[in-house]
């Protein structure tokens, strides 16, 4: 094995979508240790998925343990399915921790363990290196293998499948951080109660600017006629719940049968500027022919909540950061729908919610 000090890491920013994600399984716990290490494994597979999806390999997030509520209350999971290769599991860890335990419910079914480092702030993830095996239940970080052994030992697990794994080169690094939010002071505290060092104390959420396209994977539509989903993307009863599951993609869209539509929904958090508040951004899928898919988008308020906040902009951007059609929240809209519209394969564009100066985007390729 190498030392950690000779191997190349993988280091990215944890911005909105990653703690809203960790949030949104967060709420789902009761008991408070629980909630903390669910947050805390969320944001080491959410940063694990991010680097395969780097390196070109697919993931399926939704179908891995980690992403089921019941399996996150009866276990200590973080795994992450690669799809006809079988579950990586993404291991948290701390500032100053030495050695990664291994919970037992992980020490099989498991082909192989990536360590991945959280910052104090929980702003900032580093692939630190990966084991082949659980060992005795505890990795030393020091002996850990680099992530070119990863993406060897990957390929060897899948002499025969299509996925395609590229060497790193330099640039492939994702953005440094700069005014990703950190998530509202009610999640788990970090460990450790270290004070901030004077001048470092994280930015406020709400205050971040505007975000812009291209810091996040696209997302795969074509992916979803196969069932697999990248990250938050639930089905709409996750989300929503039972009765406004029923509500939603039901109006509007008399002309088009959505019978035969995948449908998913996502989590967004603006952080203070909403007070906190969470929307669902709804998408749905039509195939038709000539191999043109059918796309509607749709914005809900949570469950709970009776109408979305006035001024609240849903936006279709083009590939240059055109904005193609947009529509504006009312003070009793329930809902917000942009126009049906089509697309081929390989064609890009960007849905974009904006509230006054703060905004979120999520890119998309058919």
């Amino acid at each position: 094995m190498k030392n950690l000090s000779e191997t190349l890491t993988f280091t990215l920013p944890l911005g909105s979508n990653a703690h809203a994600l960790a949030k949104q399984f967060w709420r789902q716990q009761s008991d408070s240790q629980k909630a903390k290490q669910v947050y805390l494994n969320t944001l080491a597979v959410y940063a694990v998925n991010f680097y395969l999806n780097c390196m070109g390999i697919k993931t399926n997030w939704s179908a891995s343990y980690s992403c089921n509520s019941i399996r996150q209350i009866l276990a200590d999971v973080a795994d992450l399915e690669i799809p006809h290769v079988g579950l990586l599991e993404c291991r948290p860890v701390l500032p100053k921790m030495q050695a990664i335990d291994i919970p037992p419910e992980a020490w099989s079914d498991r082909i192989g363990y990536v360590a991945v480092q959280l910052d104090e702030s929980l702003r900032m993830a580093t692939l630190l290196g990966f084991s082949e095996t659980a060992g005795t239940g505890e990795l030393a970080v020091e002996q850990l293998q680099s992530l070119e052994d990863l993406l060897a030992h990957l390929t060897a697990k899948t002499s025969q499948s299509t996925i395609c794994i590229p060497r790193q080169e330099p640039g492939n690094e994702p953005q440094e951080p700069g005014n990703e939010p950190q998530e509202p002071g009610n999640e788990p505290q970090e460990p450790g109660n270290e004070p901030q060092e004077p001048g470092n104390e994280p930015q406020e959420p709400g205050n971040e600017p505007r975000q812009e396209p291209g810091n996040e994977p696209k997302i795969q539509l074509s992916q979803w006629l196969e069932n697999i989903f990248e990250i938050g993307w639930q089905s709409i009863e996750t989300i929503l719940g039972a009765e406004q599951q029923n509500l939603a993609f039901s109006l509007r869209s008399n002309s088009h049968s959505l019978n035969s539509s995948i449908k998913r929904a996502k989590l967004i958090d603006l952080g203070l500027q909403l007070g906190n508040r969470s929307l669902a951004l709804l998408v749905a899928i039509t195939p038709e022919t000539e191999q043109k898919v059918g796309i509607l988008v749709q914005l809900h308020p949570m469950e709970g909540e009776t109408y979305l906040p006035p001024n609240l902009k849903l936006s279709m951007l083009s590939e240059s950061g055109e904005i193609l059609q947009e529509v504006e929240s009312r003070s009793v809209d329930n809902y917000i729908q942009m126009k049906r519209f089509r697309g081929l394969p390989g064609e890009s564009f960007a849905i974009q919610l904006t509230f006054g100066e703060v905004s979120v985007t999520e890119d998309f390729v058919i």
